[in-house]
């Protein structure tokens, strides 16, 4: 009996199998969905314009310019852990005694990209633009009401922690911007 990958991944992933689309999703879903392509075309026309020698400069928060745009490329995916426990009406919270864990799990995530290439970093950015776009979709009408507390953020209903990928995205943008200056 063979096995259908795809259908493995729809079930963990919880959407339709092709040719079929959800008849319930929220009104906002199109406007989300622009709003994570243009997040990846900012991304793209900054990874585009970054040199060797721009990467390995420093950012005020002490990353490298190439671990800020390796964060940005890999963060719309990297969220979606806390945008299913926040669909699932639970929390994204550590304990106070672990509360420097985000910033180990950031560091370790962004110290790969401290000798990427800007082309490796694009293909991150639409790998984790699409994996995005995929989640979304699955998203029922009322979901994006749903809420939980997030680590860092105070209590975030789906719908606005979506708003604050995107806006986290633009900040670091305008962190690298500030490097380069």
């Amino acid at each position: 009996m063979a096995v259908d990958l795809y259908e493995i991944a729809a079930m963990q992933l919880h959407f339709p199998p092709p040719g079929v689309t959800h008849t319930m999703n929220d009104p906002r879903i199109p406007t989300i969905r622009d709003s994570i392509r243009l997040n990846f075309t900012e991304t793209e026309a900054l990874l585009n314009r970054l040199s060797p020698d721009d990467l390995a400069r420093t950012a005020a928060n002490g990353w490298t310019v190439g671990q800020l745009a390796g964060h940005v490329a890999v963060s719309p995916s990297s969220a979606i852990y806390v945008l299913k426990r926040l669909r699932n009406g639970g929390n994204a919270t550590v304990p106070s005694f672990l509360s420097w864990a985000p910033a180990l799990r950031n560091w370790f995530i962004t110290r790969r990209y401290k000798s990427a290439t800007t082309a490796q970093m694009l293909q991150t950015a639409n790998d984790a633009r699409d994996e995005l776009l995929v989640w979304v979709d699955t998203i029922e009408h009322g979901e994006l009401d749903r809420s939980g507390e997030v680590f860092g953020s105070g209590k975030q209903t789906l719908s606005n922690f979506l708003d604050y990928i995107l806006e986290h995205g633009r900040e670091h943008r305008g962190e690298i911007e500030a490097a380069l200056a």
